[in-house]
């Protein structure tokens, strides 16, 4: 039992001088009675009752005399006062201490009752400690019937070989000097609901420890992130499904921050001008020796036009390759748009080389064909001059002949008219050969 309270409290009340002085009288008196009473036995084999009211009253004068310095000296000696109101103090800060810690406790208590993630706690041989109820609505099971279940039961086999893994690693690393007693662990489990569904729910778990800082134990935090986690693989698949196809995509997409450095590039960069997109990403635009001279101011300014939000169309640009060859892309951009600003901007370049080469081959085929008709024309006007000269050469031939069978001529004049009409038949043969050509003849 625990008197000291109960001395605190006759020490605190003010008349606790008479009340000490009636104490001591009465056990005065007490010890008197009852020490005659073994003298009146030893001494005369009887109990004297005067002798024992004597010795009473004398004890009595005695006591009432003595008190009084006997209470004076106690005071002074033990300042009782003092010590009583220290002693008082002391109980009251106890017990504040414990109402405080009581109502923490309340406190706590409250907030885990009422958490919508599982707060639970085991012991080093994986029995529970403590479980919160919002189990109930986390995976359907009451308190009870969680408890009763075993570890396998709830986590999918992969989860718990990954928790036991996790539990080891984390014991090994007690073993280390400079071993964080305040870390913490992370882990996404797979745990079977009561409906019979796999629910993913996120761990957070660190030791709990005792005096000597070993774990005695393991405090958990338990959170459903099946939505959170459906909504990840969603965005995984999305951005594969992207990544498929920026590199499998034949035009080059690229895109460019604020500050005209190159951000993405997609591998057709390679196949196209045979750079690796390590080579173009992290670098600003101008320091590329990607354009002819004439295209850069040109190029800078579309880039900047598309950064304040414009959307550019289609134009052709000529590229350099990194083997020296010249190629040619039709290149559009737009603003890439974040919180409602401007934070970039993408190009997309499609290659028309064969598309120009094709032209090309066509000009020169155009080109060629009139160069023909041209040549036709100009045929079909020799021919026309060939088949009038050869008829102006018959009757000049003619006329050479009659001459020469006129007998009155002389010797040269004969020789002259005889030269006169071989020039006309070579004439003639040179006119023939230029309507054979033509697929003339001199008949036709």
């Amino acid at each position: 039992m625990n008197y000291q309270p109960v001395i605190i409290d006759f020490f605190s009340n003010k008349r606790w001088p008479l009340y000490l002085s009636i104490v001591i009288i009465i056990l005065s008196q007490v010890v008197t009675a009852v020490m005659n009473a073994i003298n009146g036995l030893i001494w005369w084999g009887r109990i004297d009752r005067d002798l024992i009211l004597i010795g009473c009253m004398d004890s009595l004068v005695v006591t009432l005399l003595i008190s009084p310095t006997a209470i004076y000296l106690i005071r002074r000696a033990f300042n009782l006062e003092e010590m009583n109101r220290s002693l008082q103090k002391e109980i009251e800060e106890r017990q504040s201490a414990e109402d405080a810690l009581i109502q923490n406790e309340k406190s706590l208590l409250l907030i885990t009752e009422n958490s919508r993630d599982i707060i639970w706690m085991i012991d080093m041989d994986f029995r529970f400690t403590y479980l919160s109820p919002s189990v109930t609505q986390l995976l359907g099971y009451s308190q009870e019937e969680f408890l009763c279940k075993s570890h396998q039961d709830i986590l999918s086999p992969e989860s718990y070989t990954r928790l036991l893994d996790i539990l080891s690693e984390e014991l090994m690393m007690e073993n280390m000097p400079d071993k964080d007693i305040y870390r913490s662990r992370i882990i996404e489990t797979e745990q079977r609901h009561k409906d019979g569904t796999m629910r993913w729910i996120e761990i957070l778990m660190t030791f709990l420890r005792g005096s000597d800082r070993m774990p005695v134990g393991v405090l958990g935090f338990s959170r459903d992130i099946s939505d959170k986690k459906a909504i990840k693989d969603a965005l995984k698949l999305s951005e594969e499904q992207y990544q498929l196809l920026f590199n499998s995509i034949n035009e080059v997409v690229c895109s460019i921050d604020l500050n005209y450095t190159i951000t993405s590039i997609s591998p057709s960069m390679e196949k196209y001008l045979g750079y690796k997109k390590e080579e173009f990403i992290g670098k600003p635009v101008y320091e590329l020796k990607i354009l002819p001279e004439r295209y850069i101011e040109k190029g800078l300014s579309r880039i900047t036009r598309a950064l304040r939000g414009e959307t550019l169309d289609s134009e052709e640009y000529e590229f350099f390759t990194k083997d020296g060859r010249t190629v040619f892309a039709e290149v559009s951009g737009a603003p890439i748009i974040g919180n409602g600003k401007v934070i970039g901007m993408i190009s997309v370049a499609r290659d028309i080389s064969k598309r120009k080469r094709v032209e090309a081959e066509k000009a020169e085929l155009e080109a060629q064909n009139r160069q023909l008709q041209k040549a036709e024309s100009l045929g079909r006007m020799a021919g026309a001059i060939a088949h009038n000269f050869n008829n102006q050469l018959q009757v000049v031939m003619g006329n050479l002949e009659m001459a020469m069978d006129d007998l009155s001529l002389g010797a040269e004049t004969l020789v002259a008219l005889a030269e006169a009409m071989k020039a006309a038949r070579k004439a003639a043969e040179v006119s023939g050969l230029m309507l054979a050509y033509r697929g003339q003849t001199l008949s036709d």
